[in-house]
C-alpha cells in the first residue's frame, strides 16, 4: 500500500505531477532553489513529512504533509522500498 503516492509519483521512471521513484535513491536531485542535494534517508523522511522544505526543480510545491498519518515504521518502510527502485 503506497498510501496515495502513486497518484503522483510513479515506480517506471515516467514523469507526473511529482518525481519518478525509479533510480532515485542515492541519485543526486536540483531543487528549486539551485542547490543540488543527494537522494538519501533523511532527505526522504524530510519530504514526507515536511514536503514543502526542499521542492525539486520543475515540479510544483503540491505535495501534502503525511506527518500524522503515516507511522515511523512505515516511513522506513517506504524509504526500504524505494531503496530497491535504486539501479
Amino acid at each position: 500500500n503506497m498510501r496515495g503516492c502513486k497518484q503522483c509519483h510513479s515506480v517506471d521512471g515516467t514523469p507526473g505531477i511529482g518525481p519518478s521513484f525509479l533510480g532515485k535513491f542515492g541519485s543526486e536531485e536540483k531543487l528549486l532553489t539551485g542547490e543540488t542535494l543527494v537522494v538519501e534517508e533523511n532527505y526522504i523522511r524530510e519530504s514526507i513529512v515536511d514536503p514543502q522544505a526542499k521542492i525539486v526543480a520543475g515540479y510544483d510545491p503540491v505535495m501534502p504533509t503525511d506527518q500524522g498519518r503515516l507511522k515511523d515504521e512505515e516511513i522506513t518502510a517506504i524509504i526500504e522500498y524505494l531503496k530497491t527502485l535504486a539501479q
